[in-house]
């Protein structure tokens, strides 16, 4: 699994970005999924920007909890939103530095 590998070379801020990305393409291709849902704390804004970026739609606001609830509905034939296809294909095709070794 070169792809999980090759993303210890990225800083920190890009993998934040990356890890909400890699676990929907995870969790559609290895586990199933047809619905993901996320909850972001309100004062949160980067990142219900960033879900909003891969498709995710708002469903509910919890005032209390101070959170929104996004949430991605998977087509029936596992396609994954645009934003994530294109992340896929680089973290496929990344080569993992010599150093650092596939799974064992």
């Amino acid at each position: 699994m070169a792809a999980h590998t090759a993303l210890w070379c990225v800083n920190a801020s890009l993998l934040a970005t990356l890890h909400p990305i890699l676990l929907c393409i995870s969790g559609v291709e290895h586990l199933g999924l047809r619905r993901i849902v996320a909850k972001i704390g309100l004062a949160n804004e980067p990142s219900r920007k960033l879900f909003r970026s891969l498709g995710f739609v708002h469903e509910s606001t919890a005032d209390i909890f101070q959170e929104e609830t996004l949430a991605l509905a998977i087509p029936a034939d596992g396609a994954l939103p645009a934003a994530c296809q294109a992340l896929e294909t680089v973290v496929s095709t990344a080569a993992a530095p010599d150093h650092v070794r596939a799974d064992p």
